[in-house]
């Protein structure tokens, strides 16, 4: 999803590539505001160099006929659009007949582009009248974003990605440049971009590229569920009309968290992590914890439906359930918990809104002031598992490895026992071993003190052992979570 705005020019042109066009069409386009562009040949359109091409571009309409000729043509100027399609424009196929309809469906078919709504083929012989008028329309409802330009990149090479960064920094040309620096993103390629102007300084911005429909997740979770719920000190505003959709990827772009640290980084140098902690609670996750309600269901089918319980069949997860055997023989299979989990009775529940995916990652601390900040919001939802958060958070802290230095780079074994039995939330430990013990005592007490239920937060902190013995390969973290697991089906 990408807001519309006035860029430096006006992506109104529309391409017709071909001949025998009705000219009922070209008159629709003309009265919609649409400059039409007539050309015989895709290339025409489309330079090899994709930043010769024609900035107001909006639409390309090509012909689908019967003959095989005109099959072979389709085809061809299909791969050349889909080499394209970074660029931000919509392809329509205008079929004039009914035969010609099927066989354009299996070219975008062949080509891979079924699911991608900027392809589509249209049978033009039925748009007269009225359906002419709304097939125009649905031309003009495509917004192609900015436009790529020739901007300059410093730092860190931006590589397959420099064309979607160009549109999203098209109006920082020469004599500006943009300077790159490649951050971790996990799956995600993510880079802190600053602007170099001599004389001026720009704010920085944080770009994210990913999977074109997760980003587009990402932008539609942020309106409906942070704008209106995170206050504005606890979230990077996004930076909508630099936020632009090529063929498979996108880009998300917000304002760089300045002087700030990822919360894992923290960790290892503050004196007051029960602080940091109570912080996080009162502010950014304030008010979406407000909002809860109960309701019946079973819990392991809620984290099923959100994408939160493990895969049973994952080979990291079997490689530490073999582990954990020899820890413990009567261990469960991967199979038997997750069968188990969702066919527990129906419970009451209790829910509210969350972040989704609350790892020390996607936490940063400002400084001064202990100011706490989210990032991405992709797993963002209305209503998830009240325990979701704090327990996320609980299990990521207590495997979180520190830089070797002073203190131990894990907690020992002894202490990952002890904080995980059962009524965790009762569990007493020693918090000035270690800022992370204090950090999870802290998250248990916000737990407690807001009403979370203990059967439910021990479920939740079992779910989440099992997705760290499958990421960290960890069978102690197996057994635990088996534990967890069985104390709250007893």
């Amino acid at each position: 999803m990408v807001v519309s705005v006035a860029y430096a020019v006006s992506r109104n042109r529309v391409y017709l590539v071909g001949l025998g066009f009705p000219p009922e069409l070209d008159t629709a386009l003309a009265g919609q505001g649409f400059e039409v562009k007539l050309v015989t040949d895709i290339a025409d359109a489309l330079p090899k160099d994709p930043y010769d091409t024609d900035p107001r571009m909006r639409t390309i309409i090509l012909q689908s006929g019967i003959s095989d000729e005109n099959r072979l043509g389709l085809t061809r100027a299909i791969r050349h659009c889909k080499q394209h399609l970074d660029l931000g424009f919509n392809v329509v196929i205008a079929c004039l007949e009914a035969e010609s309809l099927t066989i354009a469906a299996t070219i975008i078919s062949d080509q891979r582009l079924s699911n991608d709504e900027r392809i589509r083929a249209v049978d033009l012989g039925t748009l007269v009248g009225k359906q002419l008028l709304n097939f125009c329309q649905v031309v003009a409802s495509h917004d192609a974003g900015p436009p790529a330009t020739r901007v300059t990149f410093e730092g860190d090479d931006p590589g397959d990605h420099r064309l979607l960064l160009s549109r999203s920094f098209h109006d920082f040309e020469e004599p500006q440049s943009v300077r790159l620096t490649k951050l971790e993103g996990g799956s995600a390629a993510v880079y802190s971009a600053e602007v170099i102007e001599p004389g001026r300084r720009y704010e920085p911005f944080i770009v994210k590229l990913a999977d074109r429909r997760k980003i587009e997740r990402e932008i539609a979770n942020y309106r409906y569920y942070v704008e209106l719920h995170v206050a504005f000190p606890h979230r990077p505003p996004i930076v909508h009309e630099r936020c632009v959709a090529g063929l498979t990827t996108s880009t998300l772009v917000s304002w760089f968290a300045s002087k700030s640290t990822r919360l894992d980084k923290r960790l290892q140098t503050t004196s007051t992590p029960a602080a940091l902690i109570h912080n996080l609670f009162e502010g950014p996750l304030s008010t979406w914890r407000k909002m809860t309600r109960q309701d019946e269901g079973c819990i392991g089918q809620f984290y099923r439906d959100s994408g939160r319980l493990f895969n049973p069949n994952d080979d990291r997860l079997r490689y530490a359930y073999k582990k954990a055997q020899l820890l413990d023989a009567a261990v469960r299979s991967p199979q038997e918990v997750h069968k188990s989990l969702l066919n527990a009775p129906l419970r009451r529940l209790d829910l509210c809104y969350a972040h989704g995916d609350l790892h020390t990652r996607n936490v940063f601390v400002r400084e001064p002031g202990n100011e706490v900040i989210l990032i991405d919001f992709f797993a963002t939802s209305g209503e998830t598992i009240h325990s979701r958060d704090p327990a996320t958070l609980d299990v990521a802290i207590a495997f979180l490895a520190f830089e070797p230095g002073n203190r131990a780079k894990r907690l020992a074994d002894d202490v990952l026992r002890q904080l995980y039995e059962k009524n965790s939330l009762s569990v007493v430990a020693d918090t000035d071993s270690d800022p992370r013990v204090s950090s999870i005592m802290a998250i248990r007490k916000e737990a407690r003190d807001r009403c979370t239920d203990a059967s439910q937060y021990d479920t939740s902190l079992g779910i989440f052992l099992f997705d760290a013995a499958c990421r960290e390969r960890s069978p102690l973290a197996y057994v635990l979570g088996d534990a967890l697991l069985r104390s709250t089906a007893e």
